[in-house]
């Protein structure tokens, strides 16, 4: 698992500058920041890996694991986003896939 964790990491840092291009969007207006989470080194690096402070990302793994598909909505959930909020949703599959999508709420 921690090689794909890593390659993970590094297929995400290698798409962040364009995302945020993209989105027209720095991480420093990003109200919340969503992401997958196995564990608790992988989501300290994908936190890192976006500039985003990490008070704007919820931590679930520590409680519940790796709630895999579940992890989006359930931590979209426990931020309750409000009108306006600007979402940074990074996603992960193990079969080495990744998406990162902007969402204004």
């Amino acid at each position: 698992m921690d090689k794909i964790s890593k390659a993970i990491i590094t297929m995400h840092g290698n798409l962040i500058e364009q995302t945020y291009e993209c989105l027209g969007w720095t991480p420093d207006e990003i109200d919340h920041l969503v992401c997958h989470q196995v564990g608790r080194k992988p989501h300290q690096r994908l936190v890192g890996m976006t500039g985003i402070e990490a008070e704007r990302a919820p931590v679930t793994y520590r409680n519940y694991g790796n709630i895999t598909s579940a992890t989006i909505p359930f931590n979209l959930h426990l931020v309750r986003p409000t009108v306006g909020d600007k979402l940074l949703l990074l996603g992960t599959g193990s079969g080495l896939s990744i998406s990162q999508v902007g969402l204004t709420f």
